[in-house]
C-alpha cells in the first residue's frame, strides 16, 4: 500500500463547500489531491494526471457522476483507477456495480477514511 504522501486523490462535486472540505480534509491527513467540479472534469483529468482513486459525487451539472464513472471505467487508459462514489441518495446504493465504494452523503469522516483505506490496501503497490 502506498502511504498517503504518495496518493494522489481525484475529488470531483460541484458543491464548493463540500469539494474545499474533502480536499483540506484529506490534504490534512497526508494525501495529495487535485479538484474537479463536475463528470466532465473527472473524465479528463483522469485521462491527463491518472490518480489513485477517485472520489466523486454522483449529483452533478455537465456530465454526472455515473456517466462520468462509466466512461472511465470504459477507457483503456483510466478504467485500473479505483472509484468511490458518494451521493444524498440512499436508494441508488444499488446501480453501482463496478465501484470500489459507495458513501451516502453528507459524508462521515470515519466512514470516507475506513473506505479509502480499504480501496488503497486492495491496490498494487507501484
Amino acid at each position: 500500500m502506498k502511504e498517503p504522501q504518495e496518493t494522489m486523490i481525484l475529488v470531483v462535486d460541484d458543491d464548493e463547500n463540500v469539494g474545499q472540505f474533502l480536499q483540506f480534509t484529506l490534504n490534512a491527513s497526508g494525501y495529495r489531491t487535485v479538484r474537479g467540479r463536475n463528470g466532465q472534469d473527472a473524465v479528463q483529468m483522469a485521462k491527463s494526471i491518472s490518480p489513485d482513486l477517485i472520489l466523486m459525487n454522483l449529483m452533478m451539472p455537465v456530465k454526472n457522476g455515473w456517466v462520468a464513472f462509466r466512461e472511465i471505467r470504459r477507457n483503456l487508459k483510466t478504467k485500473h483507477i479505483k472509484t468511490i462514489l458518494f451521493s444524498s441518495t440512499e436508494n441508488l446504493m444499488l446501480r453501482f456495480k463496478g465501484a470500489e465504494g459507495y458513501l451516502q452523503s453528507p459524508i462521515v469522516l470515519e466512514e470516507l477514511f475506513e473506505i479509502i483505506g480499504h480501496v488503497l490496501v486492495d491496490s498494487p503497490s507501484l
